[in-house]
């Protein structure tokens, strides 16, 4: 019968069995694939998933093509027969074609990662490639049944024309597209601004516009073709640091360098800046009254900048504020007499002394006593305030500006330690226990000194009980810290006990030989 001469036919058998076996093998993958740890696998592992479409959807295709041929055949359908085998190798061709240009998709997403999104070129090169596989598959379709391409594009040349002249502006739209797309100047989750002050962040470049999300989460559609003739400006996305700069005007009745050091102090009060990049504060207009200063901030990125520049306006504010200063405004004046202007004054030795963490030992007498003695001393950014291994007889406290502080390796290699801003201090420990400094010391900026010796605290702690052990606790803590930060010790014999810091200090406050 029918179904007997079928199923006892030998081709037909090993075409259901080739077919079925591949058909089966693409469930399988097509399950796994929704499955939450193929989910997983294959967003890590993209190749693992380009590979495997690769062979098992052409597998898949050549199974059923297959079975289907050798079927007709049996049936004695020869012109089903034919146009099975030549709808099979179209698909073949296509589908080839297809993964190879989901190959090169892969590829570029890997090679050049911080140019695309979510593993995907945007969608204008995302069209072109796969486009361009396509018409390559069908051009070798053609080519091996006998065709030859240029009789297609010859036939089809007037209509192209006719095409071309009508959709000219949308042609216009995917060439500009092209060419953003091949110079990259900007990427998907990039933050853009035009030239009209129009700003969003790239979530789409298709084949013909570019779609922004602006902040108001509206989305800008906005033609290639009016892109590629903008002037653009590149935010960059939020792995891409951003570095504004802010003018601010004050009056030219007060010292530029007493300015500059209220400004960068409130910078560095910013906490939304990037951590060890140092705000730069510059005088950049002395020619008219008010005098222009320029703040010069990092932040994260573009968003962050929003809210680290309110910080940074709130804190010189406060920072001007607390000065008896505000900003300039723009005012014409005729001025009859001389106006008076209460004097800037440097910040307060006896307020930096109450700030200490040693002035829990003494009276506001004593602390008065001690700045009615110190000294004031100041250095310009780079020079070294205190050398390591340097012996010290004076303890010094940051009034102004930031110093650097660093430990040098066995090898000579100088290493980063930390920071010290104003109201900090560096040197007791050296100047109590007669010890070279552990540390050095590097002005990062134009910073202002306040140097308080021995002989001022020996005058006012001298006869005092207890206030030895209190003192040598504070140097054995300092000296702890210090040991913790360096990356070697020079061997010194045998360690110094709590015991021996006081007989030290002790000695120190009485006159004796340090």
């Amino acid at each position: 019968m029918f179904s007997t001469e079928i199923a006892m036919d030998a081709p037909v058998r090993d075409g259901l069995m080739l077919a079925g076996g591949s058909v089966l093998l693409a469930l399988i993958w097509f399950v796994f694939r929704r499955t939450s740890v193929g989910t997983r696998v294959l967003s890590c592992y993209m190749w693992i998933d380009t590979a495997a479409n690769f062979v098992i959807i052409p597998l898949t295709i050549f199974g059923v093509g297959r079975f289907l041929t050798q079927l007709f055949d049996v049936l004695q359908y020869a012109e089903f027969a034919n146009l099975t085998v030549t709808i099979t190798q179209l698909a073949l061709y296509v589908t080839i074609s297809i993964g190879l240009g989901r190959i090169v998709e892969v590829w570029i997403s890997v090679a050049h990662a911080d140019d695309v999104s979510d593993g995907h070129l945007p969608q204008l090169l995302r069209l072109i490639l796969y486009g361009l596989c396509v018409i390559g598959g069908l051009a070798v379709f053609l080519t091996m049944n006998g065709y030859r391409p240029t009789e297609l594009y010859l036939s089809t040349g007037v209509l192209a024309a006719i095409l071309a002249f009508a959709t000219q502006q949308t042609l216009g739209d995917f060439f500009a597209g092209l060419t953003l797309s091949l110079e990259s100047p900007f990427k998907l989750e990039d933050w853009i601004m035009l030239e009209d002050g129009t700003e969003g962040r790239v979530i789409d470049i298709n084949w013909r516009t570019t779609r922004l999300r602006q902040w108001d989460n509206a989305t800008l559609v906005v033609p290639n073709s009016v892109l590629a003739k903008t002037r653009i400006r590149n935010l960059h996305d939020r792995n891409h640091k951003y570095s504004p700069w802010y003018m601010i005007r004050i009056s030219a009745d007060y010292d530029p360098r007493a300015i500059k050091v209220l400004l960068l102090e409130a910078a560095l009060r910013c906490k939304r800046s990037v951590p060890g990049a140092l705000p730069t504060i510059r005088l950049t207009d002395a020619t008219q009254s008010p005098y222009s200063y320029m703040v010069w901030v990092h932040f994260p990125n573009y968003q962050a900048m929003f809210a680290g520049r309110e910080e940074l306006f709130r804190e010189i504010h406060n920072a001007l504020k607390d000065a008896g200063l505000q900003v300039a405004v723009d005012l014409q004046e005729v001025r009859y007499a001389r106006a008076t202007h209460s004097p800037m004054e440097p910040p307060n030795v006896l307020m930096a002394l109450k700030s200490l963490d040693f002035a829990a030992f003494l009276t506001d007498e004593d602390l008065g006593k001690i700045a009615a003695m110190s000294e004031r001393s100041f250095f310009e950014a780079g020079s070294v305030i205190l050398n390591e291994g340097e012996q010290a007889d004076q303890m010094q406290i940051i009034s102004t500006g930031v110093v650097e502080v660093s430990v040098s390796s066995n090898t000579g290699r100088r290493h980063h330690v930390e920071e010290l801003n104003p109201g900090q201090y560096f040197g007791l420990a050296a100047m109590l226990t007669n010890e070279p400094a552990a540390m050095q010391y590097l002005a990062r900026t134009d910073v202002s000194i306040i140097r308080v010796n021995v002989d001022c605290l020996r005058h006012v702690v001298s006869g005092r009980d207890g206030i030895t052990e209190q003192f040598a606790q504070l140097v054995q803590h300092r000296r702890q810290r210090a040991e913790d930060a360096k990356t070697y010790v020079q061997d010194s014999g045998q360690a110094i006990t709590f015991q021996d810091l006081v007989r030290r200090v002790d000695r120190v406050f009485r006159g004796g030989t340090r």
